[in-house]
């Protein structure tokens, strides 16, 4: 096991795997069997909000319900604390949480496991006297090859043929694409999205051509209602099909 805690990212390595944990939380690099599984822009800067990675979608997923604020939420721009980092059974366990000025108490728990897999499992407890609302996404960026991409969702096959930005119920808990397998749970849908040439010419944080290199496969539910003192959970498992 390593584990290195540097100034602006967290390393671990464990199970012939790497990670690369950014300050926001968002896992910036997977290496797994020698290929790099996420994609992550050349031009991100990962002490802040960034082209990439797997930054988790809080308090809400999607474009913002309030002018003014960014899509996919704020927790984006927020920092996630290293809270523990332990090696129990074989597996690499590592601890974050969020500390913002709201209602909710934010958790990630990474867990490398012994079979070339990475889980990333979420905690939101509502810490108010009252009930409130929420939603919640995983917003990943899968490595490819090609423009093209064809995921698996149950029965349900999915051609992803740029410009592509479509969602889709979560079937039986299992998403394919390519090599790379997706176990679900807590979530309902997964939103799918892989972008043009034309679009990302006009992405300034990405080079031009980089629109070919990944695929969004996003876990997320939304207007989840969780009563006072409440805690839900919502995990997504990456892993390597043999």
């Amino acid at each position: 096991m390593i584990y290195v805690n540097k100034n602006d990212c967290v390393e671990l390595e464990a199970n012939n795997q790497f990670l690369r944990i950014a300050l926001n939380g968002s896992i910036s690099s997977w290496i797994c069997e020698g290929k790099e599984r996420i994609y992550t822009s050349v031009l991100a800067d990962i002490t802040k909000r960034f082209r990439g990675g797997t930054p988790l979608c809080f308090p809400y997923f999607g474009g913002a319900k309030v002018e003014g604020m960014p899509p996919h939420g704020t927790y984006q721009d927020s920092f996630a604390s290293l809270e523990k980092v332990e090696f129990l059974n074989g597996e690499l366990i590592a601890l974050f949480n969020w500390n913002c000025e709201d209602d909710f108490d934010v958790k990630m728990k990474l867990t490398i496991g012994k079979d070339n897999t990475v889980t990333v499992e979420h905690s939101v407890k509502n810490c108010s006297i009252a009930r409130s609302m929420f939603g919640i996404g995983v917003h990943p960026y899968f490595t490819v090859n090609s423009e093209h991409a064809l995921a698996a969702n149950g029965s349900q096959t999915i051609n992803v043929t740029p410009p592509y930005d479509e969602r889709h119920k979560i079937e039986d808990g299992k998403i394919i694409l390519g090599e790379i397998g997706l176990d679900i749970s807590g979530y309902t849908n997964i939103s799918v999205w892989k972008i043009s040439h034309e679009q990302s010419t006009k992405i300034d944080d990405m080079k031009d051509d980089d629109y070919k290199k990944f695929v969004c496969i996003s876990p997320f539910t939304s207007d989840v209602t969780v009563n006072p003192q409440e805690s839900l959970n919502f995990k997504f498992k990456m892993k390597i099909r043999n």
